[in-house]
Order: C-alpha cells, then structure tokens, then sequence
C-alpha cells in the first residue's frame, strides 16, 4: 500500500536493478548524514561511496558496480538531495 503512489509515475514501474532492503537503510542513513560531493555528469561520492546518479529513476542512486537498488521512495529522496546539492556547490 505504501508504493500506492508509484502507479501514477509510469517512470518507476520498471527499475534495472533489484530492490535490496541493506542497500536502502545505508542509502537513508548516508543521506541523512552526508552531503553529495564530487558531483560528475554519472557519478557522485555520498560519504565516501561513489554513487551512481545518471539514468534518473531507472538505474540511479545505487552504489557504483553494484546490481541492487534502494526503494523508489529513497530514489526519490536522493534525487532531491542530489539537485539541492549541486546548486549549493554552485553558490561556492
């Protein structure tokens, strides 16, 4: 029922990569903790990791080279942090 809203966003009904409930809570928690530094046209490091944020929501917000993903939700939620970031680098 919580994932009631992604039926009307026809781009997260399909994802390329599995759904992983330990890759979600560590995403959540760097997000909490961590700003997005190093911002590339594919790439980002999130407190220490290299992210990969291209391919927006099909394939981003997971760990460079891995195959499993966070919850549409925390895509979501990394997406908006990701822009919120790179705007305050350009006001530096």
């Amino acid at each position: 029922m919580k994932n009631l809203r992604y039926i009307f966003k026809p781009n997260f009904w399909i994802m390329n990569h599995q759904y992983d409930k330990w890759t979600d809570k560590v995403m959540i928690d760097l997000l909490r903790d961590y700003d997005f530094e190093d911002i590339k046209t594919y790439t980002a490091c999130l407190g220490g990791f290299e992210i990969w944020t291209s391919n927006y929501p099909y394939a981003s917000m997971v760990f460079y080279g891995s195959n499993l993903r966070p919850s549409r939700k925390t895509i979501e939620l990394a997406y908006k942090k990701l822009n919120k970031d790179k705007i305050e680098l350009m006001r530096k």
